[in-house]
């Protein structure tokens, strides 16, 4: 989009509200119906509501029960950047003149765990599912992928050219919250955070303004979208830098619990800098289930057709194991096989801390949650897990939001992932996750392990990532959001997710 030279947001967000017309538009709204009404009257076939079909599709695709049982007013299906100006521009002159009818949220993919954050009770709901196309500039070195996009669709659709991108690593996941996230790929030990590898972004801000940014184009825009979640606009078109990928090896090995000595060495001899090898990815899983009781699974996936490379052996060598998935494979079928492992329809949350890597400290986690197992193992249909990966590097040249050092491959992140049925256990799952990943927190402070990162894709409603990226980072994110959204629309009407004030 071309700017116009002479003019700053704030008078930018003016001129897109007067374009709105505001007293033909607005007409003093009283409620939250009214602004769907409003949002009808400019996107009339974009718009629906309870009962409808195209409503309770929308309701019932999320993956989340908690997400899912709330039922806000209209949820509004954008096909285009110009139907999210229109929406944003709307829903700005509603917080400017009547606040309480402006609530509105976001949903990308609908993966996220924290309730209010991708949808709302009696609010407008943006589903940008619609905007989900995947396309390839002239010389194939950027795909132009929507917002709206699923990850395995993404894939699927470069892997016939031999092409991929950073992005998730389940299907189903949205593009938008996973790189406004950060994002962690399977590519991260080659080329760090998914986040860092975006060209450019078309970006909706307040009042319905337009824009592109990129490192020279706003970059102070450009940097806090790299990390900063749903505070400052809304990405519709996310441009990502493409790299040749042709079939990889992956899977999932399922071990059992009593080789728990043997997958921590394992895994701390797979962080130790001497054997670091960019192309392979760990991620270890102690998982308590009632059908199955404690089990240990390891994904480990390697970005070449190369089955057993060395970088693995540790783990692929531990035995008894009782199945393993591990063959040749492309991209898009090995992220479907880890979305087998947990279906939709459940109760979910999220939680994580990062450390500084030793034996004793990660088995100290491990006995944490272990210990924890009988408080929550009567809740039915538990899935409570404890789970180490590497944390991505930034790599040189790239300027997000997060705050990691250059170093930051050589720590851990820590997660919980907790999946459960029922709403009535949903204090006692909060509580305990809670106080495991206090006590965690307590002991790796203690120990001198511990690092204040959280990563926000799998961060819960107690944690605070955006202050995990330190005092200078909240402070550019801050100041950004008071340049670009000065009434605080992002702040105020989409009060869902982690916020800035």
């Amino acid at each position: 989009m071309t700017s116009l030279p002479h003019l700053g947001v704030s008078r930018l967000i003016l001129a897109c509200l007067c374009w709105l017309n505001i007293n033909a538009v607005i007409a003093a709204p009283k409620s939250t119906a009214k602004q769907c009404s409003k949002l009808s009257l400019l996107l009339p076939s974009k718009v629906s509501y309870p009962a409808s079909p195209s409503y309770l599709s929308s309701i019932q695709s999320y993956f989340w029960q908690q997400s899912e049982a709330l039922t806000p007013a209209c949820i509004v299906t954008p096909t285009s950047t110009l139907d999210v100006s229109i929406i944003v521009g709307t829903l700005t002159v509603l917080q400017l003149f009547n606040p309480s009818s402006a609530l509105f949220s976001v949903r990308g993919g609908g993966h996220g765990t924290v309730v209010g954050a991708a949808n709302n009770n009696g609010g407008v709901t943006i589903d940008m599912s619609h905007m989900n196309s995947t396309t390839l500039s002239p010389d194939k070195s950027i795909a132009f992928v929507g917002a709206g996009a699923r990850w395995n669709n993404v894939f699927a659709a470069l892997e016939p050219l031999n092409l991929t991108v950073s992005g998730g690593r389940v299907a189903g996941i949205g593009t938008g919250g996973f790189l406004t996230g950060g994002g962690i790929s399977f590519f991260s030990p080659e080329y760090g955070w998914a986040c860092d590898r975006i060209a450019g972004m078309e970006v909706v801000i307040a009042g319905g303004v337009v824009l592109y940014v990129t490192r020279q184009l706003f970059p102070d825009l450009f940097s806090v979208l790299q990390g900063g979640s749903n505070n400052f606009g809304i990405v519709t078109r996310f441009d990502l830098k493409t790299f040749e990928q042709g079939l990889m090896s992956g899977g999932v090995t399922v071990y059992d619990v009593s080789t728990v000595t043997a997958q921590l060495d394992a895994f701390m001899g797979f962080m130790n800098p001497a054997t670091f090898d960019k192309k392979a990815t760990v991620i270890q899983a102690f998982v308590w289930q009632a059908a199955f009781g404690p089990l240990i699974t390891i994904d480990m996936e390697y970005a070449l057709p190369e089955l057993n490379p060395p970088a693995l052996q540790p783990f692929s060598s531990i035995q008894p194991q009782y199945q393993s998935s591990q063959r040749i494979a492309p991209l898009s079928e090995l992220v479907t096989e880890l979305a087998s492992f947990q279906p939709s329809g459940s109760r979910g949350l999220y939680a994580n801390t990062v450390l500084k890597p030793t034996f004793d400290g990660l088995k100290a986690i491990y006995d944490i949650w272990n210990c924890t197992i009988d408080s929550i193992s009567g809740v039915d249909g538990i899935v409570f897990s404890i789970i180490y990966q590497r944390v991505p590097t930034t790599l040189a040249g790239n300027k997000n939001s997060l705050g990691l050092p250059s170093d930051a491959g050589s720590l851990v992140l820590v997660e919980l992932s907790i999946s459960w049925n029922s709403a009535s256990d949903d204090t006692l799952v909060a509580t305990t996750a809670k106080n495991v990943i206090t006590a965690i927190e307590n002991y790796t402070k203690a120990a001198g392990l511990y690092n204040k990162f959280k990563y926000l894709n799998y961060a819960d409603s107690f944690q605070e990532p955006l202050s995990g990226y330190g005092a200078s980072n909240l402070a550019k994110m801050k100041a950004a959001s008071k340049k670009y959204d000065p009434l605080g629309v992002f702040q105020k009407a989409a009060p869902g997710g982690f916020k800035l004030m």
